[in-house]
């Protein structure tokens, strides 16, 4: 996992063929109400995406949308409540085709995108 935005656009950089984030976006207050096993161990980068929670997708959608070849899948694990702000925020970088798959608790957990 990147530990920082340097390592996080080398990974980045790398993709041609395909992306998916293992990001668990949340906004800076709702760090400390997450379970201890993700709260404790996950990189802070990849639980504090700014006030908004959406940071981190801003950056990697910024660097996918200059790298990524036409017709790849993305995905990205986001917050129960952040499907439409990042479907909006994707849309906005050229994204399409989008559809939010849920986990077995039924909360909005992963949406699936592609640069057309």
């Amino acid at each position: 996992r990147p530990e920082s935005r340097n390592d996080l656009e080398k990974s980045i950089r790398r993709l041609q063929d395909g992306a998916s984030t293992l990001t668990k976006e949340q906004v800076a207050a709702d760090i400390e109400r997450l379970d201890p096993e993700v709260r404790e161990h996950d990189p802070l980068l990849a639980l504090v995406g700014g006030e908004d929670g959406l940071e981190a997708y801003q950056d990697i959608l910024t660097l996918l949308s200059d790298t990524l070849r036409v017709g790849i899948p993305v995905l990205f694990e986001i917050g129960f409540d952040q499907a439409d702000a990042l479907k909006g925020l994707a849309a906005r970088h050229g994204f399409a085709e989008f559809t939010v798959h849920t986990d077995f608790s039924g909360h909005n957990r992963v949406v699936h995108m592609r640069k057309p």
